[in-house]
């Protein structure tokens, strides 16, 4: 049984992977000296045979592979720190403490999570590490009780769809700087520009929709009764 979480490999991320080379291959002025060849075969028969053969998932599959999760994660920019900055936290991490200050998602009700969740306050450490353990141990066993509900598997998907979009990307680009240095392609001040514009763009998809995942498990947990 294919598993539908990773099922995105041969969809959106072989399609995203396949734009990056694209642009970057025109960002190159290699489509200029690859006309100048004047082979056989066309261009666009050529990418169209990339797209659809198995070149980019196997591409996309080592790429994935490569990263580790815990990886993944410090891409995004969450840090395993001991200051308190919510920055580089996990949204897991703090989603407890987010919803007893008050939440921005009109569907969280302040009073009835306090209700809901009064067994989690009323044990909730004071020091700062314990307490980012505690709470995320803590949603993380709301997430068993709903993980097979349509809106938190979709919500997980996006979430991890972007992420492994992020760090596929920053592979890409360390790939790609490693082939400038060796003078194989050019690094220039177009391409490490939309490096850097990407990497900014799907860093704030990803972090937006890791904190719509972790809130939708809230949202589920909240009003399961009234379904």
């Amino acid at each position: 049984m294919i598993n539908e979480f990773k099922s995105y490999r041969n969809k959106e991320l072989k399609s995203f992977t396949f734009s990056n080379l694209l642009i970057v291959f025109l960002l190159n002025d290699s489509l200029e000296y690859l006309v100048d060849l004047n082979l056989d075969i066309s261009i666009i028969e050529t990418l169209k045979l990339l797209l659809t053969g198995s070149f980019l998932y196997l591409l996309v599959f080592v790429l994935d592979s490569l990263i580790p999760v815990s990886f993944k994660s410090k891409i995004l920019l969450y840090f395993r720190i001991k200051k308190e900055y919510k920055f580089f936290q996990m949204p897991g991490e703090y989603i407890f403490t987010k919803l007893i200050n008050g939440s921005n998602d009109l569907r969280i009700n302040k009073e009835r999570v306090m209700r809901h969740y009064k067994y989690i306050y009323d044990r909730m450490p004071e020091n700062d590490i314990k307490r980012r353990e505690f709470e995320n141990e803590n949603w993380y066993k709301l997430y068993r009780k709903h993980e097979k509900k349509g809106r938190i598997e979709t919500t997980q998907k996006e979430y991890l769809l972007c992420r492994d979009m992020t760090s596929n990307f920053c592979l890409f680009i360390l790939i790609y700087i490693t082939l400038s240095c060796i003078n194989m392609v050019k690094l220039s001040y177009y391409i490490s520009g939309y490096f850097l514009f990407m990497y900014i763009i799907l860093l704030i998809c990803s972090r937006n929709k890791a904190n719509r995942y972790i809130t939708n498990v809230i949202v589920e947990d909240i009003y399961q009764d009234e379904l």
